[in-house]
């Protein structure tokens, strides 16, 4: 199994980080590593995400959503290859800090024969997108804040 985050404190309320998390629609505007995702934000529901690595073209992938817990955490696995080769989800969770500003996860846990591979390719690709990602977000969510920015750490 491979598991890997980013996570950033971000100096907004955890329910409008949440807002932004489930407004695919916003995505092209601020999301710099999944620039689109098509479907609804429900449990089995399918979803389109359309990931960009290495700064190429966002290629689509088809996911399902697996988990959603409101306001704290969206969970979607990818749906190709065979599950029995490689399952990956991923997971953007929430954790308010009740003073009004919250922490961002963004998590990638991979099972099966292709995960060591898959991440050997994708994985540097796949964290710096996750970094771009929380950062934009961070941006978003604070608005024009200009104050001490918090610094992110990787597990």
């Amino acid at each position: 199994m491979i598991d890997f985050s980013t996570e950033i404190i971000v100096e907004s309320s955890s329910e409008n980080i949440w807002s932004i998390i489930l407004d695919f629609d916003s995505y092209p505007q601020w999301n710099p590593f999944t620039p689109m995702v098509a479907g609804e934000p429900k449990v089995g529901a399918p979803v389109m995400l359309h990931a960009r690595l290495y700064g190429k073209k966002p290629l689509p992938t088809p996911h399902h959503i697996v988990e959603l817990v409101p306001g704290h955490k969206l969970s979607w696995a990818q749906d190709s290859p065979p599950e029995w080769l490689l399952r990956a989800v991923r997971s953007q969770i929430i954790e308010a800090d009740g003073l009004g500003r919250a922490r961002f996860i963004n998590r990638m846990v991979m099972e099966g024969p292709l995960a060591l591979l898959t991440y050997w390719i994708m994985g540097p690709a796949i964290r710096r997108g996750f970094w771009d990602m929380s950062k934009a977000l961070k941006v978003n969510a604070e608005g024009a804040y200009v104050g001490k920015a918090k610094e992110g750490k990787e597990r």
